[in-house]
């Protein structure tokens, strides 16, 4: 699981990159993230537009499409002719929509003679669309760059996502009522929030830091929630704050590629998720925590559409050289 660019981070090892905090329109994200990944593989390579994972096969089309066309039309990588993608599609069993393993990618890759695979997924996330491009070496299987872009709702998104632009931002309409007979009594829920914020007591958290050093790149480290205070649903940004140390307990500078998280909603579910973006039970998926690229230790955080309260929050270091995770700081806010 590697991710995430930073366009004025240096010396990287994962290069990621969050593009407008505010959102842009799909074609202005596909072409910022095109101008981003066009900086990170050498000029002549062979590239191929894989698979784009979606709810909406005629989005995931579109921006094949548009990608496909903005790298011929700006002449510096070489486009893999497509044309014996579906024969392979058909025999390895995967969709374009759908996701797509490293392992599937680089087998996929080598059999069109690409050299690089630019992949990567679009969500829905509240009123905006998180959009993640990705290259990945087809040799090594190093990821080059990854790009992250909010993107505004529009009509154009609507029509893509067969959803009307009258509705777009339309409320949902209340479900329901249940039959008086059937209708019980919900325990209470935690009280609506009363301030912009809302930090985590790290004392009340069973754990702050692995007790454990890790052993192994990408070995991971989760922390339960204890019963939040309030509905912390009601808040739309999250920032959370560490500190890395190496093997002799020593500080590490922060920088790119030390580590990442998940929000997790369900502790006995999948931890994993997606390899982008959110997923069922990972609502939050973030890389490069404390980096240049980052942007979830910052105080403005990055946006998330919770659907309840998480049960924890998980890490993985993403650096060998990063022993132990220390938590400074959780906070909701807006």
């Amino acid at each position: 699981m590697k991710k995430i660019f930073a366009l004025l981070a240096i010396f990287t090892l994962i290069p990621v990159f969050a593009f407008s905090q505010e959102g842009v329109n799909i074609d202005k994200g596909l072409e910022n993230s095109m101008i981003y990944l066009n900086r990170r593989i050498p000029a002549g390579t062979k590239v191929v537009v894989l698979n784009f994972n979606s709810e909406w096969p005629k989005l995931t089309d579109y921006i094949i499409e548009e990608l496909t066309g903005y790298i011929v039309n700006t002449g510096s990588l070489t486009v893999v002719d497509r044309a014996n993608l579906e024969t392979i599609r058909q025999e390895m069993n995967f969709q374009l929509s759908g996701e797509v393993s490293d392992a599937s990618a680089q087998a996929i890759g080598q059999k069109l003679g690409a050299q690089t695979i630019i992949s990567g997924s679009i969500v829905a996330m509240g009123n905006l669309y998180r959009l993640r491009v990705r290259a990945i070496s087809v040799e090594t299987a190093h990821i080059l760059g990854i790009i992250n872009t909010d993107v505004i709702q529009d009509r154009r998104i609507a029509a893509l996502t067969v959803t009307t632009y009258a509705a777009v931002n339309r409320p949902a309409a209340p479900p329901a009522a249940p039959p008086a007979a059937a209708v019980q009594q919900p325990a209470a829920p935690p009280p609506a929030p009363t301030t912009a914020s809302y930090s985590v007591n790290l004392n009340a958290l069973p754990l702050k830091r692995n007790d454990k050093p890790f052993a192994n790149q990408w070995d991971d480290f989760f922390i339960p929630f204890p019963q939040f205070q309030v509905d912390v649903t009601k808040y739309q940004r999250i920032t959370v704050k560490v500190k890395y140390f190496n093997a002799n307990g020593r500080e590490i500078e922060q920088s790119d590629g030390m580590a990442m998280l998940s929000l997790i909603y369900d502790p006995k579910g999948d931890w994993r998720g997606p390899e982008m973006g959110p997923g069922p039970n990972t609502p939050v998926k973030e890389f490069n925590l404390g980096g240049y690229s980052g942007q979830i230790h910052t105080n403005k955080g990055v946006r998330m559409n919770l659907t309840r309260a998480p049960g924890g929050i998980l890490f993985q270091n993403s650096n060998a050289n990063v022993r132990f995770i220390e938590v400074t700081e959780i906070t909701f806010h807006n």
